[in-house]
């Protein structure tokens, strides 16, 4: 098996730990490639493929692997597409908490390592992509959550207090979970400007047209989310789920939630609905993966679709 591997040295983990992983894999004779700049990934594309890696290794947060997907898709230089495989080398690795490979990443690119020597047969996980298209013309995006109302407001909170602190990884995910949390559950929906309504309307699978004021909204195709949290049941589809407003005692969706049940079991004041494609109409920001979407002004149409699943590799 050819390997190769892409490594962010500005991802939170690696940002704090060095160069540990590139130096294992120049050990083992893999060669490398790092992702600086937002276009290092494309550039690195034609070189990669030139190399025809069976596993392409990414070491980074969710940005990192969205950047790598993006490029491979766009690139087109690969006769075959490389399998992919995660380590937790970011921020934020919800991506990799999904279908990547468990534990620190030095730890976990040795145990990869010992894996293929021994010819110890790895667990194939596919997984689609949500593919965004904006109205205004501009280049597909490619991620895995795609979430706005409260949450990208939320999210610059956790980058300027949690993350500029140094909680990042697992232990940064779960204090930043605990602390949205709490500001739904304890903060006074009237006055919290975090909480206010923003109106969102959605079609999915060209369904009839819906719209109502949430607080926050997020899509995903990954089966595990922050903690575990269950989205569906496995399967390729796009699971959206909104928050009313306003909503009146979620503590036992909260519950629900954290004992991993399903969006679907999380009562009235959710709105979930699984499909293949989605078209959503909002206002505001939108984050995709840990980084703002760049939307117009004013009201705004995204459409979200599916993209080809990816190959990633587990051991």
């Amino acid at each position: 098996m050819k390997l190769a591997l892409i490594h962010n040295p500005q991802g939170g983990y690696n940002r704090r730990h060095g160069p540990v992983v590139p130096a294992l894999a120049r050990q083992a004779g893999i060669p490398c490639w790092e992702l600086i700049r937002p276009g290092d990934a494309a550039a690195a594309m034609p070189a990669i493929a030139q190399s025809r890696p069976d596993l392409l290794i990414v070491n980074g947060g969710d940005s990192t692997v969205d950047s790598v997907i993006a490029s491979l898709r766009q690139a087109a230089n690969f006769e075959t597409e490389p399998m992919l495989a995660l380590l937790p080398g970011g921020t934020t690795n919800m991506i990799a908490r999904d279908v990547g490979l468990d534990g620190p990443p030095e730890r976990a690119l040795r145990r990869l390592l010992s894996a293929i020597a021994a010819g110890t047969p790895g667990m194939r996980v596919d997984r689609a992509p949500l593919m965004v298209r904006r109205a205004d013309g501009s280049a597909d995006l490619h991620g895995f959550f795609l979430g706005g109302g409260a949450l990208p407001c939320m999210l610059r909170k956790v980058q300027q207090g949690l993350h500029a602190r140094g909680f990042v990884g697992r232990g940064g995910e779960t204090m930043a979970l605990l602390q949205a949390t709490g500001r739904m559950l304890f903060g006074d929906i009237r006055r919290d400007p975090l909480l206010a309504p923003r109106l969102l309307g959605w079609t999915a699978d060209r369904a009839a047209k819906e719209s109502e004021p949430v607080v926050l909204y997020f899509v995903t195709t990954l089966d595990r989310l922050v903690l575990g949290i269950n989205s569906s049941r496995p399967a390729p589809s796009l699971r959206f789920l909104a928050l009313r407003h306003p909503y009146r005692n979620i503590m036992g969706s909260v519950a629900s939630l954290l004992r991993r049940k399903p969006f679907a079991a999380l009562g009235r004041n959710f709105v979930f609905r699984e499909s293949r494609s989605l078209t959503l109409n909002l206002e505001g920001e939108a984050v995709l993966d840990g980084e703002m979407v760049p939307l117009a002004s004013g009201p705004v149409t995204l459409g979200l679709e599916l993209a080809k699943p990816f190959t990633f590799w587990r051991i």
